[in-house]
């Protein structure tokens, strides 16, 4: 047995079994014993910034960086690592970027069909990629499972956990275990000398507790405690070129030095400071840092009056601008062609920075939370429930058993209660189906426009409920979308992009096959999750519930198509504010438009769309949220306020029109 730090009592004994018939040599591990430097730093940075320093006068005496090592490293160090080494233009060998932070991961999981075609499809593009093969190696074992969804959770996990493999390069600074390399003629920095972090210190956690390994010949967490501590003491003191640091915080916590500094009779060197400048970029940084002190605590320090002294920074003058993106680098970026649909057309024209960190860079991580759960779950019962003899209960339990979020107790509750409101929804909605000639119904279409230019762009929505008469030469079409929560539907702020759900449904449905030359009676958004009806002693419980299930938006002018879609339009049951005065004309609060200004409307969107796509290709990305007199509509509820630094003048004020003449013609709306 050679090179060994100790035995086990499980190792121990089989040594003694081995030693009644046969010859057992042990070579123990030669340990000389050398006393290294300690230093000890208030901060992190400083400890970091210390080593970075050091290593540089190493090579500046003539020393191979490939002689110089970092040990002891844990991920609180990666990070800080290599941005303070970068500053220095000192490379290490560390790796903290993973699968999921890469362009091809995010296109691999953002990519629909099976996994055979989307490997087929980067394939083309990033073929020999070391990412690619990476991926390739990962996936394949999940090519033969069917449900997509649950193997696209466990692929991204994945992804999560497994670094890039890095290229190695010579003369970068080697981050090592100390335990196990083989230190000679090296030069060794031991940073994060704390207790918890060295030694390592082992807890009763095992599925065998300490209360059965004695009589299992295996270590106690004491035992291995004992040894851990004895052979650290012995590796670290057996290092010759050795500088141990350690830190006394970090932004998220206090430490203590490693109790092993006493065990060993280390002293300690405090308050070390280098007073030569070697990277501008980080000394002006810390001069920055100074500087915040000084205004916020009125506190001079000797560093403030050397950095003073030799650096001049624009210290408050931050400019938040979007410089800019390379037009190759972002063709790259979106590849063959991108996707695009209401909602992420709708970011970039609230504020086209916001759509560059949320769709370009990905920063938006989509979550399956349990509001778009309940919202899911009344789009199945209302489209299977509608025309099939079966109950809702049975519908929503259905749903349950068949989706892969699995519900706690809290969340179950709220759906079980939530079943009488779906039950009024249906039967309500089912009801309504008498009151028009539209007895065709399409649930959930999925439409895909093509759009080709410099990249090839597909403009995507689902509507969720069609009506039609299949009757009609040129079909009468109502567009519904099921809403569980609130929308703006108010077609003013079209011409800036913004409020275009309804406009864009009726694209959409103009672009399917054989409804080219259809006209629409209505476009319509339908709330079905119930608030809190406001108590009106005029109105039943029931009542309350049936306005709140009106259609709310806008109806064709011509009567004889309105007809078609809803027969009570002279004082409707089913369209909020439909209604006729006394001589034939429209009240002043229907909201209608004629055929023209749908039309209109129609060709309005595409150009929208056509801008957005351009704006987007351009690399149009400039902070400007969209904001009215009394309003900032793009920057609220946004979640990259950290990011953008977003000041007044980067506002862009919209006139909003009084109405909709813009579309042509007399508009009631």
């Amino acid at each position: 047995f050679y090179n060994y730090n100790s035995f086990t009592k499980f190792e121990s004994n089989l040594i003694s079994n081995l030693k009644k018939f046969s010859n057992v040599i042990i070579v123990s591990k030669d340990y000389k014993e050398y006393v290294p430097k300690v230093y000890e730093f208030d901060t992190i940075f400083e400890e970091v910034n210390f080593v970075a320093i050091s290593i540089l006068k190493l090579i500046e005496k003539g020393i191979n960086p490939s002689f110089i090592k970092i040990t002891n490293i844990d991920s609180d160090y990666e990070e800080i690592i290599n941005f303070i080494f970068s500053l220095y233009g000192i490379e290490t060998n560390i790796n903290n970027n993973y699968l999921i932070s890469t362009n091809i991961g995010s296109l691999f999981l953002n990519m629909e069909g099976s996994i055979k075609d989307r490997i087929d499809v980067l394939s083309k593009e990033y073929k020999g990629n070391e990412v690619l093969n990476q991926i390739v190696n990962i996936v394949n074992k999940y090519i033969t499972f069917t449900n997509i969804d649950v193997v696209n959770e466990l692929i991204k996990n994945e992804f999560k956990k497994v670094k890039i493999n890095k290229e190695k390069y010579n003369n970068v600074i080697e981050a090592i275990d100390y335990n196990n390399y083989p230190i000679s003629d090296k030069y060794i920095f031991m940073l994060n000398f704390n207790q918890g972090s060295i030694p390592i210190q082992y807890k009763d956690e095992d599925y065998i507790s300490d209360n059965m390994k004695s009589s299992l010949l295996s270590d106690t967490t004491i035992d291995k405690n004992i040894k851990e501590k004895e052979i650290t003491i012995k590796n670290v003191l057996n290092i010759e070129n050795l500088v141990i640091t350690y830190k006394k915080s970090t932004p998220f916590g206090s430490f203590f030095p490693s109790n092993l500094i006493e065990d060993m009779n280390l002293s300690v060197i405090k308050d070390f400071k280098y007073d030569e400048i070697y990277s501008i970029d980080y000394s002006n940084i810390l001069y920055a840092k100074e500087f915040d002190n000084y205004l916020l605590y009125g506190t001079v320090t000797d560093d403030l009056k050397k950095y003073n002294a030799t650096l001049d920074i624009p210290y408050n003058t931050y400019d938040n601008k979007f410089k800019g993106i390379d037009n190759n680098k972002l063709l790259s970026m979106i590849g063959n062609g991108f996707n695009l649909s209401y909602s992420s057309m709708n970011d970039y024209y609230k504020c086209s920075f916001k759509y560059y960190l949320s769709h370009i860079l990905r920063l938006n991580i989509y979550e399956n939370t349990f509001a778009t759960y309940i919202g899911s779950l009344f789009h199945y019962v209302l489209e299977k429930g509608l025309f099939l003899d079966i109950s809702v209960s049975s519908l929503v339990e259905e749903y349950i058993n068949n989706n892969e979020r699995v519900l706690d107790s809290k969340e179950k509750f709220f759906v079980n209660n939530l079943i009488p409101d779906i039950e009024f929804v249906l039967n309500t909605i089912k009801n309504n189906l008498s009151f028009s000639d539209l007895k065709d119904i399409i649930f959930e279409k999925e439409v895909n426009v093509i759009k080709k230019g410099n990249v090839t762009v597909t403009f995507k929505g689902v509507i969720d409920k069609i009506m039609y008469s299949k009757a009609d030469s040129n079909p009468v079409l109502v567009v519904v979308d099921y809403k569980t929560g609130n929308t703006d539907i108010d077609l003013r702020y079209v011409p800036f992009g913004l409020s275009m759900q309804l406009p864009i449904y009726l694209y959409l449905a103009k672009n399917i096959s054989g409804f080219e030359e259809a006209v629409f009676g209505g476009f319509y958004l339908q709330k079905v999750l119930f608030s809190k009806p406001v108590i009106d002693v005029k109105k039943s419980i029931a009542d309350l519930k049936k306005e709140n299930l009106l259609l709310y938006g806008y109806s064709n002018s011509d009567k004889e198509i309105l007809k078609k879609a809803d027969n009570t339009y002279v004082n409707s049951s089913i369209i909020k504010s439909m209604k006729l005065n006394k001589d034939g004309s429209f009240s002043r609060y229907s909201k209608v438009l004629d055929n023209t200004e749908i039309n209109n409307l129609i060709t309005l969107t595409d150009k929208k769309i056509e801008d957005a796509i351009d704006g987007i290709c351009l690399g149009k990305f400039d902070i400007n949220p969209k904001v009215t007199s009394t309003d900032n509509l793009g920057c609220k509820y946004c979640k990259y306020h950290d990011i953008c630094f977003m000041k007044k003048q980067d506002e862009v004020l919209i006139d909003v029109p009084s109405d909709l003449s813009f579309l042509g013609g007399d508009i009631n709306a």
